[in-house]
């Protein structure tokens, strides 16, 4: 499977857009959001000696699926690389889904004793967003200092089918607790 598949299921989980029905965001723009979070980690790591196996070359054109290649899935990027991918488009999504609530829940009505208060889903989702923008600092940080397999903890509960026990490709999902901090 290539980034744009993998990568866009586990970011699917991530942001809890699991209704198989009716998601929240087409492949498409997970994708995009994918492309422009790749965008952000490249420039993130530009200045560092760290081993990515660039240079790449990414599209986000409006018209049609975004484009990442080398792919960071098989060019033997450290699973890292696209952990950090991962964290920066739930980061772009969280601030996406926050102006967008913005336009609506931003209110509270007081009448006598009884109140309505809209406010709490902007708290919640602005602390969601802190919560992304915090683990991607952190991993990369951790990515700048050599730590090639950052983020695994904070991916560790999702992996595809592809990447089960017993495939035929060692699993980098299962199995790693060194950089756990309890996230």
């Amino acid at each position: 499977m290539g980034w744009s598949t993998t990568l866009s299921e586990q970011l699917r989980y991530i942001i809890g857009d699991t209704d198989e029905v009716s998601p929240d965001y087409s492949d498409t723009q997970l994708n995009k959001f994918l492309g422009i979070g790749a965008r952000f980690v490249v420039s993130d790591l530009i200045e560092y000696n760290t081993q990515i196996y660039g240079p790449y070359s990414i599209d986000t054109n409006l018209t049609a699926d975004a484009i990442i290649s080398p792919d960071p899935m098989t060019s033997g990027a450290p699973v890292g690389f696209a952990n950090l991918i991962l964290l920066k488009a739930a980061f772009l999504i969280s601030g996406n889904e926050l102006r967008r609530l913005g336009a609506t829940a931003g209110w509270k009505i007081q009448d006598d004793k009884s109140t309505i208060d809209g406010t709490a889903a902007i708290k919640y989702l602005n602390g969601v967003k802190d919560y992304m923008e915090e683990r991607y600092q952190e991993c990369l940080d951790e990515f700048k200092k050599g730590q090639q397999n950052t983020g695994y903890a904070i991916m560790t509960p999702y992996a595809s089918a592809s990447y089960a026990y017993g495939s035929p490709t060692p699993s980098p999902w299962f199995g790693y607790t060194s950089t756990y901090r309890g996230y």
